[in-house]
C-alpha cells in the first residue's frame, strides 16, 4: 500500500451562499479558505467549503479556473492534504462530492507542478501521497469519485511526461523519479485504454501499460522486439499472480528502485538490457531441452518472474509455503530417486525456495513437457514425489483458482498461454492440488502423506 497520511481536524471559516455564478468577493473568500487550509492544520470543518460544495452546480471548467488561480501562487502542502482528508472522512459534506473535489484539486496541483517543473527545482509534489492515502483508505465507490475528480482536471490537459521519461533528456534523477511516481500513483485509478486521457507518455510506456497494466520505464531504449516480449509475458500472467507494478532499466534511471525511494503498491522489477539476438540454450529435466533456444532477454525475465511470483504467492498463501517447506524437508529424510532429475545436480544443496523458483522457470518455458514427463514417470515408476512437486508448481500459478496456467516460451521470446482445470482436496484452509486436467483427461492422485499432513 502507499504511504499513509493521518487525519486532523479543521476550524470553521466564513460562510456564504454560492450561486452558479460566483462573485469576485465569493471567489476571493474561497481562495482565502484554501490558503488557510494549505498553510495550517485546522480544527474543524470549513463552513465556506461546505456551502460551496452544497450549493455548487458542478462546472468543471469554472472550478478548474479557480484551482489554476490558486495553484499559480501555491504548492500543494502536507497541511492541505491533512485538511482535505479530514473533510472526506469526517465532515458533514456529501462524501462523493468532497472526494471528487479533493481529487480534482490534487490533480490540478499536479498539473501546475509539471507545467512549472523547471522552476521548482524538482521538489516532490505532495498531491501524489495525498491521492495514495485516499486510495488506501477508500472503497470502490470512493475510488470511482477519485477517478472522476482527476478526470475533471486532466481530460482536457494531460500531463506531458515525455521529456522526463526519455533517455535523451538531461533531467536529474529526482525529476525522473517524480515522473515515474506520477505514473504509478495515477495508474491505480486507470483502466486499460485510459492512460492517454491523463498522460502523454513515450510510445512503449503507453503500449505496455495499455496491454498489461504494468508500467515500463526504459527511456525508450528497448526495441519493438523487446516490447513485444514484455507485452506477451505480462499479458499472459495476471497481475494478481505476479504483483509487478512497474519495470525499469538501470540504464535509464541510473539508480535502483530502492534508491529512487518510490511508493509502489506492489513490486518494481529491474529488467535486463540485452540485445534480442543474444540467445540461451535451454536445459530441461534430465539434461534434455524443453525448447532449443530463446532470447537471453526472455530467459532472464522468466527467471525474475518466477522468483517474484513464488515470493508473492508465499506471502498470500502461507499454507502453500508451509506445504512446500515440509515436502522438501521430508525428501531429505526419505529421498526419492526420481526427484533430483527435475533439478541441476547442485540443487540438492539449495533451499526449497530456490528449487521452486527454478521449477517455475521450467514451468514458464514448457509446462506441457514437464507434465508429460512427470505423468509418464508416475504412471510407470510410481514416482509420486516427482508428480507432487509439479502439482505444487501448478498450485503456485493458480492464484488459488480452480484453474492454472500452462505456458510455452517460443523461440521468438513470446509466452503462449493455456488454462487447465485443477482438483483440490484436504480440509478447509489447507486444501492442496491433487489433480490436473491434461491431454483430454484428469490425472488425480492420493498425495495426502506428501501434502504436509504428518506430525511434527
Amino acid at each position: 500500500m502507499f504511504t499513509k497520511w493521518f487525519p486532523l481536524i479543521l476550524i470553521c471559516c466564513f460562510s456564504f451562499y454560492v450561486s452558479a455564478e460566483m462573485s469576485e468577493e465569493q471567489q476571493t473568500k474561497l481562495i482565502q479558505t484554501w490558503t488557510e487550509m494549505n498553510q495550517n492544520i485546522l480544527g474543524a470543518e470549513s463552513e465556506v467549503l461546505h456551502e460551496y460544495l452544497t450549493q455548487e452546480i458542478l462546472d468543471s471548467e469554472s472550478r478548474q479556473s479557480l484551482f489554476d488561480l490558486f495553484f499559480k501562487d501555491h504548492a500543494f502542502t502536507i497541511n492541505l492534504g491533512y485538511n482535505l482528508e479530514y473533510h472526506i472522512f469526517y465532515s458533514s459534506i456529501d462524501q462523493n462530492k468532497m472526494v471528487r473535489f479533493a481529487a480534482s484539486m490534487a490533480a490540478s496541483a499536479l498539473k501546475q507542478y509539471w507545467e512549472a517543473a523547471q522552476a521548482h527545482q524538482q521538489k516532490e509534489c505532495m498531491a501524489l501521497p495525498f491521492l495514495e492515502t485516499i486510495f488506501n483508505k477508500s472503497n470502490d465507490t470512493i475510488r470511482t469519485s477519485i477517478t472522476e475528480g482527476i478526470n475533471d482536471t486532466l481530460k482536457e490537459q494531460p500531463l506531458d511526461l515525455n521529456p522526463y521519461l526519455s533517455i535523451g533528456s538531461d533531467y536529474a534523477v529526482e525529476a525522473k523519479r517524480e515522473a515515474i511516481q506520477s505514473c504509478i500513483t495515477l495508474g491505480v485509478f486507470l483502466t486499460a485504454g485510459e492512460s492517454v486521457n491523463w498522460l502523454q507518455l513515450p510510445k512503449a510506456t503507453a503500449e505496455v501499460f495499455e496491454h498489461t497494466g504494468v508500467w515500463l520505464f526504459d527511456g525508450a531504449l528497448l526495441s519493438e522486439e523487446h516490447i513485444d516480449t514484455l507485452k506477451s509475458l505480462f499479458g499472459a500472467i495476471p497481475m494478481s499472480v505476479h504483483g509487478v507494478v512497474a519495470l525499469y532499466l538501470l540504464e535509464f534511471t541510473g539508480v535502483t528502485s530502492k534508491e529512487l525511494a518510490l511508493r509502489v503498491p506492489g513490486t518494481m522489477l529491474n529488467i535486463p538490457f540485452i540485445n534480442m539476438e543474444v540467445l540461451r540454450e535451454t536445459i530441461g529435466v534430465s539434461d534434455s531441452p524443453l525448447i532449443k533456444t530463446i532470447p537471453e532477454f526472455t530467459a532472464m525475465l522468466l527467471e525474475h518472474l518466477s522468483a517474484v511470483v513464488h515470493t508473492r504467492q508465499y506471502q498470500l498463501r502461507p499454507d502453500l509455503y508451509q506445504r512446500i517447506y515440509r515436502f522438501f524437508s521430508l525428501m531429505k529424510i526419505i529421498p526419492d530417486p526420481m526427484l533430483p532429475s527435475l533439478f541441476p545436480q547442485h540443487f540438492h544443496l539449495v533451499t526449497p525456495e530456490e528449487r521452486m523458483n527454478y521449477l517455475g522457470y521450467l514451468w514458464l518455458l514448457n509446462s506441457h513437457y514437464l507434465l508429460e514427463w512427470g505423468i509418464t514417470e508416475v504412471e510407470l515408476m510410481q514416482a509420486r514425489p516427482l508428480m507432487f512437486t509439479l502439482l505444487l508448481e501448478a498450485d503456485v500459478w493458480s492464484g488459488l483458482e480452480d484453474t492454472t496456467s500452462l505456458f510455452l516460451a517460443n523461440t521468438e521470446g513470446k509466452l503462449l498461454l493455456e488454462k487447465t482445470a485443477l482438483r483440490r482436496t484436504g480440509p478447509p484452509g489447507s486444501m492442496y492440488v491433487n489433480g490436473i486436467a491434461f491431454s483430454g483427461r484428469i490425472y488425480q492422485y492420493d498425495m495426502e502423506d506428501l501434502a504436509g499432513y504428518f506430525h511434527d
